[in-house]
């Protein structure tokens, strides 16, 4: 599983990727300026992340916690 890290000045969320989902919406209009007639279609794009476990991270000290997590980063390769 992928880990994702987001972090603002107070606290760092660590949370595993579960799935992914991608939704596609098309909207149909009719344009005034369209000789044709036809209608203009307009696709609309929805993605999504599930996470199944987290873990969230009270700091004080942001910038210790993150170099720290970047050390581990610098080292760690994911088998492909």
């Amino acid at each position: 599983m992928s880990k994702i890290i987001i972090y603002d000045n107070k606290n760092i969320l660590i949370a595993d990727l579960d799935r992914t989902e991608s939704r596609k919406k098309r909207h149909d209009f009719e344009s005034a300026n369209n000789e044709s007639k036809e209608p203009v279609s307009i696709f609309e794009y929805e993605y999504r992340a599930i996470f199944k476990e987290y873990k969230l991270i009270h700091s004080i000290s942001l910038k210790k916690q993150l170099k720290k997590i970047e050390k581990i980063f610098k080292y760690h390769k994911e088998k492909m």
